[in-house]
């Protein structure tokens, strides 16, 4: 699409600028490129920037003959524990709550002990006063989840930012009793970092997100706050794999 477009545009244009010297720094990136310090959150140069430092990065473990997780840490790569995104194999036509069950139970079959899922759909932005009508087919397909995968099974539930303070807190109460790991960006945590660190204070779910979020700044805000007790940089848009 176009943002794809401008983000290779703008790779090209900070390559240029390095075709005749060596490369920066992969943190000193943008100063060297003269961007100020703030690159706005979710932004095309927010990923473009990523993308370039991961490659000075990858670039430098090369010339150490490192694997990057090794140049990174220090240390050998260690097995991670891994979720299982069920959002990602549900085409728009199966969100019922079967599909989601179904989903969920072949994630765990294939070995997953936690999973996650975007459960409700229909929730816009503002919410109706009657939060609780449009929120049942996210709570009937969390319910199948549930009963599909037994209790021993985490789930994890990413709400991309669909709710309010007042009907965050709200829906907290009703999937609590689902038994539910985290829940993520209930509110958009980069426009309501103080929204979300209120809602943290008053429900029983630990808060995740910041996935689309540039540069430790953001994320140590996020941390002083309170807003989320789990960080999620993602690497296309924090800033790259050292920044992660």
């Amino acid at each position: 699409g176009t943002e794809s477009d401008e983000v290779g545009r703008l790779i090209h244009e900070m390559l240029n600028k390095f075709r005749s010297q060596d490369l920066p720094e992969e943190k000193w990136l943008g100063k060297n490129l003269g961007l100020s310090r703030r690159v706005e959150n979710g932004s095309t140069m927010a990923v473009a920037l990523s993308s370039v430092r991961s490659a000075i990065s990858q670039f430098r473990s090369m010339e150490k003959s490192l694997p990057l997780c090794e140049y990174l840490s220090g240390k050998a790569p260690a097995p991670i524990d891994l979720y299982a995104n069920i959002n990602r194999g549900l085409f728009a036509t199966d969100r019922a709550p079967d599909d989601f069950a179904k989903a969920a139970y072949k994630a765990v079959s294939r070995g997953f002990k936690v999973i996650k899922c975007a459960p409700f759909d229909e929730v816009t932005l503002p919410n109706p006063h009657n939060i609780n009508g449009v929120i049942k087919g996210g709570l009937d397909r969390l319910t199948a989840v549930r009963e599909s995968v037994g209790a021993d099974v985490e789930i994890l539930v990413d709400c991309h930012g669909r709710f309010e303070e007042s009907s965050s807190k709200i829906v907290a109460s009703l999937i609590q009793p689902i038994g539910i790991g985290w829940f993520e960006e209930p509110l958009d945590p980069i426009n309501y970092p103080e929204g979300l660190a209120r809602i943290a204070n008053e429900i029983g779910i630990p808060l995740a997100g910041g996935e689309s979020g540039y540069g430790e700044e953001f994320f140590d805000s996020l941390a002083q706050l309170g807003s989320v007790q789990t960080i999620m940089p993602d690497i296309k848009y924090c800033g790259g794999v050292q920044e992660a």
